[in-house]
């Protein structure tokens, strides 16, 4: 909470990486934290196949 909050007040994107449960999103949202990364989400993808992902799925989430 503190990181996220000190990146806020000095105009930072704040990103968090390594999510892994809906457990960790829900607090992220709590704390306003919009960005996210993590297996939760998706594995890694190789970048020859991320373009043809997202245009499958689109975006993977939006929090906020």
């Amino acid at each position: 909470m503190t990181v996220i909050s000190l990146g806020q007040r000095l105009n930072l994107s704040v990103i968090a990486e390594g999510v892994e449960t809906q457990a960790q999103v829900d607090i992220l949202r709590e704390n306003s934290c919009h960005e996210v990364q993590g297996y939760h989400f998706s594995k890694p993808v190789a970048p020859g196949e991320i373009e043809t992902m997202l245009r499958a799925t689109g975006p993977m989430v939006i929090i906020g």
